[in-house]
């Protein structure tokens, strides 16, 4: 896989309303790092506004935290949608808690003192763990030019 370059996405978070969503389904032995394929999750939901896709569509801005646990050098995945109006999210996070079953949601307001820490300490209140493994990776999908491309993850600072 290529090696891209990093950009801040703790910036990009900020004054933001962030919902996490978590399913105790979303634990994985390998990373999306090393992944040239979109998660099937991200497929399911399809988070841009495409008229034509059946899917459920919404317009909202994604990332993906892999948190590395201690059991089983295992990794849990929780998606994170993002957007300065919270009344633009309500009907998407409705949707998505409805289509995938099991999923849990947390709201979150990130201030300007917001760091990796900040945002590690809330996955682990998420994950109802106090010790996470290693640093958190946060991940963001780019889709190919064409179907027969493979996609790529980029890695956020």
């Amino acid at each position: 896989m290529q090696k891209v370059m990093t950009k801040s996405i703790i910036k990009e978070l900020e004054q933001s309303q962030c919902m996490f969503f978590w399913s105790k389904k979303w634990i994985f032995q390998n990373s999306l790092i090393n992944s040239s394929d979109a998660w099937a999750i991200t497929k399911q939901v399809y988070f841009r506004n495409v008229r034509k896709h059946r899917a459920l569509a919404f317009a909202l801005p994604y990332i993906v935290i892999e948190v590395p646990l201690l059991e089983q050098s295992t990794r849990a995945r929780i998606l994170l949608s993002y957007a300065a109006d919270i009344t633009l999210m309500i009907g998407a996070m409705d949707h998505f808690i409805k289509v995938e079953k099991g999923i849990n949601a947390w709201l979150e307001r990130p201030d300007k003192t917001w760091n990796r820490q900040s945002l590690a300490s809330v996955c682990g209140r998420i994950l109802n763990t106090g010790i996470i493994a290693d640093e958190i990776a946060l991940l963001r999908y780019h889709e190919p030019y064409h179907k027969k491309l493979a996609g790529q993850w980029e890695v956020l600072e």
